[in-house]
């Protein structure tokens, strides 16, 4: 118990310290401590149940984004709706709706108001988003097919790291590796895309930790026709166009390198930046760069 008490005081100097403005890193800690809280507070019969039951917490999260419940208890009229309502206005059997809410008012996606009666919170506006929303189908159709084949997968190659794509839990799941996957299944790969926009929007730009103005000017050529960045599978341009910016004045090109699909799926024009197809498995074909950013590759594994 002198354990528990004495997570409870850090906790109360986390919050302290995280109420003092927005740190990430005091947000950060406030979260571990929470989490640390929480293992020392569960029983370890209660830490196994919570992560064996993982899966059909993901498949619950999975078919509520799916039937589109998500979005019509976020635009409920009032900020309240039945599960009769819902059944009704997605085309979903109602007692399904009831077995899917279950889970998800558990997890606190949405707020149950009695029976069968559900209203939205701040979880559910973030999740109704497309971005998110998105998110939640791709890595759920990108991941948990592999996953369920990874010990069958790693059988097969006497339980080593596979070494080629064909080897990996995925190739096994659909006989294509992840990006010939996402080339040929559009609907996948534009909401790959939507996440990945989402995702940097919601993370600090690396341009706004590294000391860019003082480690390049000193060194910087006035050439503006020499390469300054490179931005390695930055999807659609967002952090590239972030730091052009930020830093207008910085002579030299701005360079995004993508796959072809989805630098066709851009629909606004990235003003001062070139959009170059490349794939990440092949030679780069830049060299010369000032600065080259590679931040979260979902390579084929």
């Amino acid at each position: 118990m002198s354990s528990i008490n004495s997570l409870i005081d850090e906790i109360k100097d986390a919050v302290a310290a995280d109420s003092q403005g927005d740190d990430p890193a005091a947000h950060a800690s406030l979260l571990r401590c929470v989490q640390q809280l929480t293992l020392a507070v569960e029983r370890p019969t209660e830490t196994l149940k919570r992560l064996m039951y993982q899966p059909p917490t993901n498949l619950a999260l999975r078919l509520a984004v799916e039937f589109n419940l998500i979005v019509a208890i976020d635009a409920s009229c009032g900020g309240l709706i039945t599960a009769g309502q819902l059944a009704e206005q997605e085309q979903v059997d109602e007692e399904l709706v009831v077995r899917v809410m279950r889970a998800i008012t558990a997890m606190g996606v949405c707020t149950e108001r009695g029976t069968r009666r559900y209203s939205p919170n701040a979880v559910t506006r973030e999740l109704a988003s497309l971005g998110v929303s998105d998110g939640v189908k791709s890595i759920y159709d990108m991941t948990m097919p592999a996953a369920a084949n990874a010990v069958e997968s790693l059988r097969n190659i006497s339980n080593r790291t596979p070494r080629e794509p064909h080897e990996t839990p995925f190739y096994l799941a659909k006989n294509h590796t992840l990006f010939d996957w996402l080339k040929k299944e559009t609907v996948q790969r534009r909401r790959f895309d939507n996440l990945m926009s989402w995702r940097r929007r919601e993370i600090l730009r690396w341009y706004e930790v590294f000391p860019v103005a003082k480690l390049t000017l000193p060194t910087l050529r006035s050439d503006f026709s020499a390469v300054l960045v490179v931005d390695v599978g930055g999807s659609q341009g967002h952090d590239i166009l972030g730091f052009r910016d930020r830093y207008p004045n910085l002579p030299g090109r701005l360079i995004l390198e993508e796959l072809p699909e989805t630098l066709r799926s851009i629909s606004e024009p990235l003003e001062g930046v070139e959009a170059i197809c490349y794939d990440f498995f092949t030679p780069q074909p830049i060299q010369g760069d000032k600065l080259s950013y590679d931040k979260k590759q979902p390579f084929d594994q």
